[in-house]
């Protein structure tokens, strides 16, 4: 299994602690998540930000279960065209039913998100905007009891790490 971490601010990273938050979105990801041989095959370890109160440790961890290209700030995808529409109509789908089964109300497929008030507030509330390319599907939250420093994960060259990941980053529990 591939292991990756993600810097993330809170309240975020709690959003996606507790189940509230299943995508995270993010205008660039590493190649290898790009793969969809990859798809559930990449532990995203997650590191809370030390903004806003946040911790400065590793929080938890998920499995990328899959990686929409939401294309919002991607030149080379015209609005019009089938990929840009389709991934991104799959993941706000996605997060529709996801947040639908969370709230115990019935999807409806017919009317879905674009007239529900409260599921726009709710995209709102974990960082859906025009300002990322990527949406990662995360599954499988853990929190860990006792969250772990950096100095507990090395980086694909085996050298300890000392700081946090600007965005994301290849590396290894140790």
């Amino acid at each position: 299994m591939k292991e990756i971490m993600i810097s993330i601010n809170p309240p975020f990273s709690k959003q996606i602690i507790n189940g509230e938050k299943p995508m995270e979105f993010r205008k660039k990801v590493l190649n290898i998540m790009k793969d969809k041989d990859n798809f559930g095959k990449i532990k995203i370890y997650i590191y809370e930000t030390k903004n806003k109160d946040g911790c400065g440790k590793v929080i938890g961890e998920a499995i990328m279960y899959n990686l929409f290209n939401v294309g919002y700030l991607d030149e080379r995808i015209k609005p019009d065209s089938y990929l840009y529409t389709d991934d991104r109509y799959q993941c706000i789908r996605n997060l529709y039913i996801r947040w639908c089964i969370n709230n115990n109300i019935l999807p409806n497929m017919n009317e879905g998100w674009f007239k529900s008030k409260k599921f726009m507030k709710y995209i709102k509330t974990i960082g859906w905007s025009d300002n990322f390319n990527f949406a990662i599907g995360l599954n499988h939250v853990k929190q860990y009891e006792e969250p772990f420093s950096l100095g507990s994960f090395i980086n694909t060259s085996g050298i300890p790490m000392k700081y946090p990941p600007q965005n994301m980053c290849q590396c290894f529990k140790r």
